[in-house]
């Protein structure tokens, strides 16, 4: 397939910050390349653009004046010619969903189990698989069992894949 039909099928993630508001941000990826829509004091809007086949995390948070109202963190792969994608928000035209998770404190536990994923070397090179099967862990146990040390417990049963 020829480089040009390839780049009509880059998956394009949005980006926004509102101060107080909104944070839809990358917690890591490697776009082929970010376009900065606005940018200016409390406020930011780009566009990051995923070749096909990429994975990468997306942390979704909204509040309001009372606080946190939604938080989501997906990690996704980009699809690639002919797929069939997943609706995910502010991923066009969708991904794989890998791993997915809702909530204040699923998302807390997560975000530190991602930094430790990443101390281990580049996420972005893990398998699908990888990612699969600690989705289908998470979801499985209640919130109030998932902690850091019960995370690290169960990832001594899990493959590598």
């Amino acid at each position: 397939m020829s480089a040009s039909i390839e780049r009509q099928y880059l998956t394009s993630v949005e980006l926004r910050y509102v101060e107080g508001a909104c944070n839809y941000r990358l917690i890591w990826g490697l776009p082929v390349r970010t376009i900065k829509h606005t940018h200016h004091f409390g406020e930011g809007h780009e566009s990051a653009l995923f070749s096909p086949g990429s994975i990468f995390a997306l942390d979704l948070w909204d509040r309001n004046e009372y606080g946190t109202i939604r938080w989501r963190i997906f990690i996704l792969q980009a699809g690639t010619v002919g797929d069939t994608v997943q609706p995910v928000p502010h991923v066009h035209p969708g991904a794989h969903v890998l791993l997915h998770t809702e909530g204040t404190r699923r998302c807390k536990l997560l975000v530190q189990w991602l930094r430790l994923v990443e101390a281990d070397g580049d996420p972005t090179s893990r398998p699908p698989a990888f990612w699969q099967a600690r989705d289908h862990m998470i979801k499985g146990l209640p919130a109030r069992w998932l902690t850091p040390r019960m995370l690290h417990r169960l990832e001594e049963h899990l493959p590598d894949a």
